[in-house]
């Protein structure tokens, strides 16, 4: 199998919900983004435990490679439409520098709840689909 490692990844996204837990809004419900990372967790785990038996399922690279497409959204992120990825992008006044959940993390610096709270239901769902798509689902669940 390709080596993707995507348990790695759900605990990277872990300490990003971290990162958008501290900027301390009390009002922004992180609890879909975080069942969405525990999803994705239980995916990325199954996954392992295939590769560990040794599993001949010829759609597992496919799926370990194709997963990361799964958290593209097709209308972008607010204002900056041409950036599609919903885990990590340029930050708005960061250069180059990556920013982790960008929709929300734009939002909150810009002291907009309404919509960093719509960008933590778009992020939850690209998650809750990659974990889908990761074991085996269309995705679409």
């Amino acid at each position: 199998p390709l080596p993707f490692n995507h348990t790695a990844a759900a605990i990277a996204l872990d300490g990003y919900i971290e990162q958008l837990a501290a900027y301390g809004e009390s009002d922004l419900d992180l609890s879909p983004l975080q069942e969405a990372v525990t999803t994705y967790r239980a995916a990325a785990a199954r996954v392992e435990a295939l590769i560990a038996d040794g599993s001949t399922d010829e759609s597992l690279n496919e799926r370990l490679s194709l997963t990361e497409r799964r958290f593209l959204t097709e209308s972008g992120l607010p204002d900056r439409q041409w950036f599609k990825h919903t885990l990590q992008a340029p930050g708005m006044y960061l250069g180059y520098a990556a920013e982790p959940f960008p929709g929300v993390s734009q939002a909150l610096d810009d002291g907009n709840l309404e919509v960093a709270q719509d960008q933590v239901e778009v992020a939850a769902a690209c998650v809750n689909d990659a974990a889908s798509f990761l074991v085996g689902g269309d995705g679409s669940e």
